[in-house]
């Protein structure tokens, strides 16, 4: 386990792409595109950022936001404006960008429903599908957690929903504290998800 480094974004674009779907929805430029989005959306909010290699290649990684830090360098937020500009304006970009706002937005309700600041989230965590099962997600878990109380980090959040493994935050020791249902549609094609908010305080997971 490494902090990220630039090398690494291809690899973290296809995880994003795998674990998003988005292929499911975009053709592969355009999908490749919003996982460009995405990655910088995330990094532009995170504070401390974990990698965890296989074989010499970057197969998972989590992002962690200090909440008790208000503002961050413009250089993160550019790259993030950079990237949304350059989405190609067809159908499949206009159709994720409105599935992106309905996620954010279902995010803001959930963190409405809990009154109560934190310390930070989890911005980001996702294994490729090819390690899952053998426990580098335990493993890259733990390495958050070692590093928030090194960054005097107590209390934490993070978003997940039926689309993830949400089960695992549970083993691990976190709480349910907000759900929230919502009717997505992807291709013409409607389903409902549900939406949650967990929260840890680390010294009660270490």
């Amino acid at each position: 386990m490494r902090p990220i480094k630039q090398d690494d974004r291809p690899a973290l674009r296809n995880i994003i792409r795998k674990t998003w779907h988005y292929d499911e929805f975009c053709k592969g430029q355009a999908a490749n595109q919003l996982a460009e989005v995405f990655l910088t959306s995330v990094e532009a909010d995170s504070d401390h950022t974990i990698v965890i290699e296989r074989d010499n290649k970057p197969v998972g990684v989590i992002m962690i936001m200090d909440e008790r830090i208000k503002y961050r360098p413009f250089i993160r937020r550019w790259n993030q404006i950079k990237a949304i500009v350059s989405l190609p304006l067809s159908k499949d970009g206009r159709q994720a960008s409105k599935l992106f706002g309905s996620v954010n937005s279902t995010d803001v309700i959930l963190r409405k429903k809990v009154a109560k600041d934190f310390d930070a989230q989890i911005r980001f965590f996702a294994l490729d599908v090819s390690v899952r099962g053998l426990g580098l997600g335990k493993k890259l878990f733990e390495s958050a957690l070692d590093a928030m109380k090194q960054m005097n980090i107590e209390s934490f959040y993070l978003y997940t929903d039926t689309s993830c493994n949400y089960h695992f935050y549970q083993k691990r020791g976190m709480h349910q504290v907000a759900c929230e249902h919502q009717k997505m549609t992807v291709n013409n094609q409607s389903s409902f998800m549900s939406f949650f908010l967990y929260e840890g305080k680390v010294s009660q997971l270490i």
